[in-house]
């Protein structure tokens, strides 16, 4: 809802702020170390904090650690959790899978060539059902939920870089963070509009990190 914020510091502490106040909600230390990778849930239950190989899921009602399912044993990174940790999306060597959380069950779905997430600034929409990249295109996925196909498309022109991406809820549209390039939009964050494919709002923020849509 956007209520809150999460991020992980070089000193491995894991941080949630209120963003209307500004104050500090919650903070823990990752035993495992610095995390590079920092989610909620779609319903804010539960915060994912990953390096590598090594992910650790915390609920943040409780401030405990949630072990909703075993890394080594679901085969990819996360890059989404579903309500209530109910499900998952996965990056499993270059295919995106959607890992049912209570009956282990797989969909699995192939986004393609020159897609894979592997180095890439990718955002998700909370239902899973649009993916979208900045790599060697700005691509947009479209997941098929009863076919299990990807449909996709490209934004702009050129190598699209950046720092972070976002996408609203309905996954209509696109924050894009970074240094500008040949991308197709103008200033360091812009909002595109995904069906129109043409960028609809900008604006230059300097060291532009993240976003919020």
């Amino acid at each position: 809802s956007g209520d809150r914020v999460a991020a992980a510091s070089p000193d491995a502490k894991i941080q949630i702020w209120s963003t209307s106040t500004g104050k500090e909600l919650q903070a823990w230390q990752r035993k495992e170390g610095r995390a590079f990778q920092v989610f909620f849930s779609q319903d804010g239950q539960f915060l994912v904090t990953a390096a590598g190989a090594s992910v650790t899921i915390w609920d943040t009602r409780t401030g405990e650690e949630a072990h909703l399912f075993d890394p080594s044993a679901v085969q990819g990174m996360p890059l989404a959790l579903g309500t209530a940790g109910r499900s998952v999306l996965l990056n499993r060597r270059g295919t995106f899978v959607i890992r049912d959380l209570e009956t282990q069950k797989e969909r699995v779905h192939t986004p393609g060539s020159d897609s894979s997430p592997n180095g890439n600034t990718t955002a998700i929409s909370p239902d899973f059902a649009v993916v979208a990249q900045a790599g060697s295109r700005l691509r947009v996925m479209r997941v098929a939920e009863q076919s299990h196909t990807v449909s996709e498309s490209f934004l702009g022109e050129g190598r699209a870089f950046a720092s972070a991406m976002d996408l609203s809820p309905g996954g209509g549209y696109l924050l894009i963070g970074g240094k500008p390039r040949s991308g197709g939009y103008e200033g360091d964050v812009a909002i595109w509009d995904i069906a129109g494919k043409r960028p609809c709002w900008s604006f230059r923020a300097g060291q532009s990190r993240s976003g919020m849509v």
